[in-house]
């Protein structure tokens, strides 16, 4: 939750906090991915199934969530960097 939170902030980010930001939200979505792989390994055997299912969807989800404002920051300071080059 703080992760996600910390992404609402991306005006103030700087452009190393914008790549610490894309580089965890690709973390949550391996360890969503991960997560899955260790359910669909063995479907039967987990009693829990509809929760860890809602759990990995959750992670994976949310890494989508904070991906987009990494990759929107990490641009937004691409372009910026460019601008400042040509002017």
């Amino acid at each position: 939750l703080a992760l996600v939170m910390w992404s609402f902030n991306a005006r103030h980010l700087t452009a190393r906090s914008a790549g610490y930001l894309f580089g965890s939200a690709l973390l949550m979505g391996l360890g969503g991915a991960l997560r899955l792989l260790l359910v669909l390994m063995d479907p039967t055997g987990d009693p829990l199934l509809k929760p860890h299912l809602f759990e990995v969807g959750g992670l994976v989800f949310g890494s989508l969530m904070v991906g987009i404002e990494g990759q929107a920051a990490r641009r937004y300071f691409a372009k910026s960097q460019r601008e400042q080059g040509t002017a």
